[in-house]
């Protein structure tokens, strides 16, 4: 769709686990959670006609045994190549399942008292949704002189404020520095950061109470990183108020009448990348013996290894908020996530695998390579779904302009070859910008059976991965000094600022569920001398579309591959195709076809650009 009008639109439902089907019915077209189709609303001489696509979602798509994920979900368009436009211009909504007392056990305790050994109900008025979101507003120099005629800049450029973006006096908004923005027509200008719509709002909290802030990161670009900062501290005053967290990224946890008594995290700062949302339980520190008002800052964040690599997001005051004296105090104690993969059997009895992969060629990229011979286009067939000691490696590069994935498979020995069973020693790892054509870049097989992925960025600057349909769990470390801890590798620190390293899972005893996680940046300083290259350069350019990784031997140590010294970023996590969400749909006349989706980074500059990719999971069931 690149290259497009701006007036495209269609709708995704960032989180919800509903089928990506598109059904011809006779009325037209039908879509569940798909992104491949869009609408436009400009006619001919671009007269606005008001096109319309119609969407049918339920959230029982995942079946009877699996409920759906109760928390917070989101709506926006997701029209590839103006994703990062139309969310800077504001197109982002609140979706939330469920109630909050359905996945919160709230266990008041008195100070000096014993804690509840029940749980309370939540008044709703103890519940703020809050949604974040940013707009960069200028006033051209050939504006008419009325003081409130400004026009949003959806570049989203993040030198917008320049030498402005780190004052600690921003309130709601940084002022635009003409002389970074270099643009001449530009008089003046205002970045914009508002909850709800409302710049710096400021609330009370009464004395013995508490909040759940159910906040999402609304935002096309913009990482927050967010805490709770005194406005004026001293003696029992705690210079930065810590804070539960009950849920990411709606991962949703299950009404039980008997909940575990895992203990929420408690953080003093918390980071929301693009798409990620965030239940908090908020109170007075136990420090405050009097009323004292903290800010809810957004501190800088720097996406580059090096400051000069990437993007520094501004210091930023979103809101106030005064707690009234308390001395009350409650733990948030968090019941089990929602099994969502207890799905009936999928796979009929039999399969005729020779029509099955005959179809293949039709479905996935990679087969009109006329060098392939038919033990790959096998290997390819038999490793649709992965043994569950093998790995898919999902790689992450850039280069200048260009954004790219790029995959591989990793066997039980650790060898790494395509996804034809070709060694990358002889066969290079191409890593693509994302084309909207009709075949996928990854196929998989449904199957109950949970595939693992290791997330490799060849990059300098973060990434935040997104799957759309579906949900998946960080893998951990078993045994050892490091047990219950993310297999990852993040070379920057900070990256490890409160998630993924104590947040990813609740105390050991269960996992979260994510649909966005992000992905650890590599190193851009060497550490070999000037003849080894670190990540930025990891990749060559052969043209805009065609991207291929070097070899260890060739040139660097940011190579993805995890060998000592490796200086890429890595996290490694599971997900399961096997949804009921995933299954064939019926495109009409009894016509079944797989269901496509896609996965991407959620920084959508990223996506914009590239960084994005489909997948397509072939269901047996329409081969019998």
């Amino acid at each position: 769709m690149d290259g497009t009008d701006d007036s495209l639109l269609n709708l995704h439902t960032h989180g919800l686990l509903v089928s990506p089907y598109q059904r011809k019915s006779n009325s037209g077209h039908v879509f569940g959670d798909n992104s491949f189709s869009c609408t436009s609303a400009q006619g001919t001489n671009g007269a606005v006609v008001g096109k319309t696509m119609h969407y049918e979602m339920t959230l029982d798509d995942i079946g009877v045994n699996g409920p759906h994920p109760l928390g917070i979900d989101w709506i926006h368009p997701h029209v590839h190549g103006i994703a990062k436009q139309q969310l800077a211009s504001g197109m982002a909504s609140m979706i939330v399942v469920g109630d909050v007392n359905a996945q919160l056990c709230a266990k008041p305790s008195p100070d000096g008292k014993t804690q509840l050994n029940h749980c309370v109900q939540i008044s709703s008025k103890a519940v703020k949704h809050m949604i974040l979101k940013d707009a960069q507003l200028m006033k051209y120099v050939s504006d008419p002189p009325a003081p409130d005629v400004y026009h949003n800049y959806t570049d989203q450029n993040p030198d917008f404020c320049g030498v402005n973006k780190l004052n600690s006096g921003n309130f709601g908004e940084c002022d635009a520095d003409l002389t970074s923005l270099g643009d001449p027509k530009v008089k003046s200008g205002r970045w914009v950061f508002t909850i709800n719509g409302q710049q710096t709002p400021h609330w009370e909290i009464a004395p013995d109470h508490y909040e759940i802030w159910r906040i999402q990161n609304g935002s096309a670009n913009i990482t927050y990183r967010l805490s709770l900062q005194a406005l004026a501290y001293g003696q029992n005053i705690a210079r930065k108020a810590s804070f539960q967290v009950l849920d990411m990224d709606g991962a949703g946890l299950a009404p039980s009448s008997a909940p575990a008594t895992v203990d929420a995290p408690t953080t003093q700062e918390i980071l929301l990348m693009p798409g990620n949302r965030a239940d908090l339980l908020v109170q007075s520190p136990r420090e405050n013996s009097s009323d004292v008002t903290y800010a809810l800052v957004n501190d800088r964040f720097q996406a580059g290894y090096s400051i000069g690599d990437a993007d520094v997001w501004p210091h930023v005051t979103l809101a106030t908020v005064r707690f009234k004296a308390s001395r009350a105090y409650v733990a948030a104690v968090q019941t089990l996530p929602a099994p969502i993969q207890a799905f009936a059997a999928i796979t009929p009895a039999k399969v005729d695998e020779t029509r099955l992969a005959a179809d293949l060629p039709n479905l996935c990229v990679g087969f009109d390579d006329p060098t392939l011979t038919a033990p790959q286009k096998q290997f390819f067939h038999d490793h649709l779904h992965i043994p569950a000691d093998w790995k898919r490696r999902i790689y992450f590069g850039v280069v200048e302009d260009t954004f790219a994935l790029g995959s591989t498979l990793i066997d039980n020995n650790g060898n790494e070859t395509d996804v034809f069973g070709r060694p990358i020693a002889d066969h290079k790892v191409r890593l693509s910008a994302f084309s909207m054509g009709g075949k996928s870049d990854l196929c998989v097989r449904k199957d109950p059976e949970p595939e693992t992925w290791e997330l490799v960025n060849v990059s300098n600057e973060v990434h935040n991965f997104h799957i759309h349909q579906l949900k998946f769990a960080i893998e951990r470390q078993i045994g050892g000094p490091d047990d219950g801890k993310p297999i990852m590798r993040a070379p920057s620190p900070i990256d490890a600022v409160g998630i993924p390293n104590t947040l990813l899972f609740k105390n050991g005893q269960a996992d979260l569920l994510h649909d966005t996680i992000i992905v650890p940046r590599g190193s851009s300083v060497p550490s070999g001398g000037p003849d080894h290259l670190a990540c930025g350069h990891a990749i060559n350019r052969i043209d805009e579309n065609d991207l291929q990784l070097k070899p260890a031997a060739e040139t660097n140590e940011c190579t993805g591959m995890g060998e000592n010294g490796d200086l890429s970023g890595m996290i490694r996590i599971r997900l399961d195709f096997g949804g009921a969400q995933l299954a064939a749909f019926d495109a009409g006349g009894r016509k079944m076809e797989n269901a496509r989706f896609s996965y991407h980074c959620h920084i959508l500059e990223h996506e914009d650009k590239g960084m994005m990719a489909s997948v397509t999971v072939v269901d047996p069931s329409i081969y019998h």
